[in-house]
């Protein structure tokens, strides 16, 4: 092997580990970036889940105006009746 031959195995085997270096750094970035994502969905699901389960009666509410109307008109009229309003 001549000297240039010897030099640009070299030079090819130098370049070879730094690449492999550069992919272990890149996915060890990567799996880092995963993980905190996978701790964000965990995270996200249990406060979704918390959610619905305080939701679940939220249907019964859509009758409240009508309850709350209901009950302000016969305060209104007791408030009346015991001011003389009905003489």
């Amino acid at each position: 092997m001549t000297p240039d031959e010897a030099t640009l195995w070299k030079a090819v085997l130098v370049t070879g580990v730094i690449i492999v270096v550069a992919v272990i750094g890149l996915l060890t970035l990567l799996l880092g970036v995963v993980r905190r994502i996978d701790r964000n969905v965990v995270q996200l699901w249990t406060d979704t889940k918390l959610l619905a389960t305080n939701t679940t009666g939220l249907y019964q509410v859509a009758g409240l105006g009508s309850i709350v109307r209901a009950l302000r008109e016969e305060l209104l009229r007791l408030e009346k009746l015991l001011r003389g309003g009905n003489r």
